[in-house]
């Protein structure tokens, strides 16, 4: 077979595998929020046409993120230049190290080439490609440093604290309102924002700016959303701050990022830290606060709704379903496009901007 149709099959086999896995993971974690409603007398098929109809647009949203990401990755890494499975893997994870390591990657590059036999070449870049991912461990410091890590581990127990008194207060009522895939998905989520805080890979604490930019707007939408809320500024519900707060942490801000470093990169990790820290930061807020919205007016915190339907346990999955579902579903893949964009601009500006300066000097 010809080079070229070989390629353009493996990029057609690639792009395929993306999108069902995509949208394997997106209409499965949107049936698992939604499901309960299906039964439902008075909305049940209006929640599945509205299921299906979501299913079809995200999926197809996020399996476009996705793809954009990938073609970063394999561009970065040269995937389409590497004679063989094994240097392709090992290409992908010299792609991720961070510029200080960049010369190992190369050594371990160099190192591959001079290896004939294929059993060698796989074991050899399966291992240069564990190394690049986990390093051997040396002095132990927190992947998205001290200050980060604190955020992360109190953030983590303040949610488990907030989420178990619901539990333990109002035991029938959270009990009767939260199916069992929400529960999974707040333990899965949290665990995974606690390991991310204190051991992430260097792959995703690379940029600085990144870390910071997304550290410091986390914190600042769980501060945000506690003095609006005791203010009195979201009688109409919390939605009212989420969305906007959430646009500006994982569209606007990267997109922002992307514009100054003129890559994909930092503002991917951009979107990646403020969603972790603002989900620590604002779940145990909206749960504390949704207990207190509730005893003054018997209102949801979400959105100031008391349907006959819904309990003061209905707070804990809307807040799972809004913070850590359905908002980061829409917005992620948009700021990843979005700042793909803007970094595709940036770098056609560039080269306009080296021509008129040595045109100048």
């Amino acid at each position: 077979m010809n080079a070229h149709p070989a390629r353009v099959l493996r990029v057609t086999a690639e792009f395929l595998v993306i999108a069902l896995v995509v949208t394997a993971v997106v209409t499965g974690s949107l049936y698992g929020a939604a499901s309960q409603d299906f039964d439902q007398p008075t909305r049940g098929e209006e929640a599945w046409r509205a299921f299906v109809l979501t299913s079809i647009l995200l999926s197809g949203l996020c399996t476009a993120a996705a793809c954009v990401l990938w073609v970063a990755w394999r561009r970065r890494a040269a995937f389409g230049a590497q004679p063989d499975a094994a240097a392709r893997l090992l290409a992908l994870a010299v792609a991720t190290l961070p510029d200080a390591r960049r010369e190992w990657g190369s050594a371990m590059t160099a190192e591959l080439s001079t290896i004939g036999k294929r059993g060698s070449r796989w074991s050899f870049a399966t291992g240069s490609a564990r190394a690049a991912f986990f390093p051997p461990a040396g002095a132990w410091h927190p992947a998205t440093g001290w200050t980060g890590a604190a955020v992360g581990v109190l953030g983590v127990l303040a949610c488990t604290a907030a989420a178990a008194s619901m539990v333990v207060v109002y035991p029938t009522e959270t009990s009767g309102a939260t199916p069992p895939f929400f529960g999974a998905v707040l333990v899965i989520v949290l665990a995974a924002c606690l390991a991310l805080t204190l051991a992430a890979p260097d792959a995703l604490t690379s940029s600085p700016l990144g870390c910071q930019v997304g550290l410091w707007l986390g914190v600042a939408a769980g501060v945000g959303l506690l003095l609006f809320s005791r203010t009195g500024a979201l009688d109409e519900g919390a939605m009212t701050y989420i969305v906007p707060v959430q646009l500006l942490t994982l569209v606007i801000a990267p997109a922002v990022v992307a514009s100054v470093t003129r890559t994909l990169g930092p503002a991917v990790q951009t979107i990646l830290w403020g969603l972790v820290f603002s989900t620590v930061a604002m779940f145990p807020v909206y749960i504390v606060e949704s207990v207190r919205r509730h005893r003054a007016d018997g209102g949801l915190y979400l959105d100031g709704d008391a349907h006959a339907w819904t309990t003061i346990g209905t707070n804990l999955p809307d807040a799972v379903a809004w913070l850590v579902l359905i908002i980061p579903i829409v917005l992620v893949p948009l700021g990843i496009l979005g700042a793909a964009l803007v970094t595709a601009i940036a770098g056609g500006i560039r080269p306009s901007e080296d021509r008129t300066t040595a045109g100048t000097a």
